[in-house]
């Protein structure tokens, strides 16, 4: 995301700071991820769906990653205008 900063735009200011919040909260998300990581004692006799589990949180983590890794870029370029 590269807006293009302009005097008749959103203040570049009011840009970062919110892309900046958003940063915080996806960090947030990764950071509870880890909290919902299948334990094997609520999957008692079902192996298999402990694994099925542990790979979706392994991926929704790899996805908040990546979205993260992308905000942090666009909080850089915003950077560059306030």
């Amino acid at each position: 995301m590269t807006p293009t900063i302009n005097l008749n735009g959103t203040n570049p200011r009011q840009l970062y700071d919110d892309m900046e919040r958003f940063c915080s909260h996806v960090a947030g998300a990764i950071k509870v991820a880890s909290m919902i990581w299948p334990n094997g004692r609520d999957y008692v006799g079902d192996p298999e769906g402990m694994r099925r589990d542990t790979d979706e949180v392994i991926l929704w983590t790899r996805k908040l990653d990546e979205v993260y890794k992308e905000a942090l870029k666009t909080l850089g370029y915003l950077a560059d205008y306030i």
